[in-house]
Formats: C-alpha cells, sequence, structure tokens
C-alpha cells in the first residue's frame, strides 16, 4: 500500500501571500499614479481658456519680455517685447526687473484678458539647467520655445513637475509657477500652432529719457507705434 503523505499547505500559503504582496503594491503604485496624475490633469491651469506666460530672458547684451499666451483652442502666441520697452502714451516704461508689476502695465495698456497668469526670469545658466532636467539642448529663448514645441509633456513629467519648477525658483526666487502650470505650459506648447510676433524697438540700444513718473532720467527703448498697434489688433482677434 503507497503511504498517504500530508498535503504541503505551508509552501502553497506562503507563495500565496507573496502574490498578495506584489499586487498590494501594484495596486497602491497604480493609486498613487491615478492620483498624482489626475491631480494635475483636473487643475483649473489645464482647463483654463487661456494662460499667460511671462518669461524675463537675461542676455548679456539684450533683456528681452517673452510673453506666451497659450489658449485651449490649440493656438500659442509668442511675443518679445524689449524689458525696458516704452509705449508712447503709456504711464511709465517696463522696468525691466520686476515681471510681476511689468505685466500689470502690459495688461493694462494691451488689455489682457487671462484665467492664470504666470511669470519667472531666465538667463543662460537657468537655461542649460532646465536643458537637463527637460532633456533638451536650448541656447536661447527661441530655442528653448521651438525644442518644447517638438517635446511636449510627456507621461514621465508629472512626476518631474516639481523639479522643473525648483529650477525656475532656485534661479529667480520671486518666481510665480507651479507644477500645474508648467504642465499646462508644456501640454499647450507642445500641442499648439505658434505664431512668433515681435514689437520693435526705434533704436537698437535704449536711450535715456525722463517720463513724467520719473525723478531722473532712465533707460528705454521707444517701441514702434506700427508694431505696438500691430500687436493691440492681434490680442482682439485673439480674445473674440
Amino acid at each position: 500500500m503507497t503511504p498517504i503523505r500530508p498535503k504541503k499547505y505551508r509552501k502553497s500559503r506562503k507563495g500565496f501571500l507573496v502574490l498578495l504582496l506584489i499586487v498590494l503594491v501594484v495596486a497602491g503604485f497604480g493609486g498613487y499614479v491615478y492620483l498624482v496624475a489626475s491631480g494635475i490633469t483636473s487643475s483649473s491651469e489645464m482647463h483654463a481658456s487661456n494662460n499667460d506666460y511671462l518669461i524675463l530672458w537675461e542676455g548679456n547684451d539684450h533683456s528681452y519680455y517673452y510673453l506666451i499666451r497659450a489658449n485651449d483652442g490649440g493656438r500659442i502666441l509668442s511675443v518679445r517685447i524689449p524689458s525696458t520697452g516704452f509705449v508712447e502714451g503709456s504711464e511709465r516704461p517696463f522696468q525691466g526687473n520686476a515681471p510681476s508689476s511689468d505685466y500689470e502695465l502690459m495688461r493694462r495698456i494691451f488689455d489682457l484678458k487671462s484665467d492664470h497668469v504666470f511669470y519667472w526670469s531666465m538667463n543662460e545658466r537657468s537655461l542649460q539647467a532646465l536643458n537637463g532636467k527637460l532633456n533638451i539642448q536650448a541656447s536661447s529663448m527661441e530655442d528653448f520655445l521651438e525644442s518644447l514645441a517638438v517635446r511636449g509633456l510627456g507621461f514621465i513629467d508629472y512626476w518631474r513637475l516639481k523639479d522643473f519648477v525648483e529650477v525656475i525658483e532656485e534661479h529667480d526666487p520671486a518666481a510665480s509657477i507651479n507644477r500645474a502650470g508648467f504642465a499646462a505650459f508644456l501640454k499647450r506648447v507642445g500641442e499648439g500652432r505658434r505664431t512668433a510676433f515681435v514689437i520693435e524697438s526705434m533704436t537698437e540700444y535704449p536711450i535715456r529719457i525722463r517720463t513724467s513718473e520719473a525723478s531722473a532720467p532712465e533707460p528705454i527703448n521707444l517701441l514702434r507705434t506700427e508694431s505696438v498697434n500691430s500687436f493691440r489688433q492681434m490680442i482682439e482677434e485673439w480674445q473674440k
């Protein structure tokens, strides 16, 4: 008679516990992935009708503001403006070192309407740092925007948005940008059709003029009336 051997429940029970642990880990990670991604994708920044991004580019020879308007219809408008530009008839020139107050002046001059406004400054050093984080190769603001148009927003970026924002804030502690805002920036620039425009200055370099609010002459770039009017017309059409 063949002896009856007891069934080995212990080994099968151990295998079941290991499998259960794996399932719980995968489920937990999946839940974390969902929460992180959904928190960004459901944000007001991602669903806004229009987001404005004002970036101060501090170059070695010239400084410019880049106003990037990104709407939910797939249209991107990027406008380069001299950082010390002055619109004839306005209260003051742009200060060139204060994106927050300069955006408010632009808003009044050009009647800008936006759901969210973000701003920060960049130079070659911070651009190189962002290059490394974003895995792009850009040497100027135009390169930066062109590279982002190709790159767009990747799935893994949802967990790297904090790193991108920290690079910006490390260079510019006064920056106003958050993870959802930068995610919307990457997504819309990557998916949209960009129109580039330059508001031209009457002179290559700033001239010193005393304005109504200045106690002493200050360097300004007088902006060409034709460029200013063309931009105003673009804004009117954009905001219809």
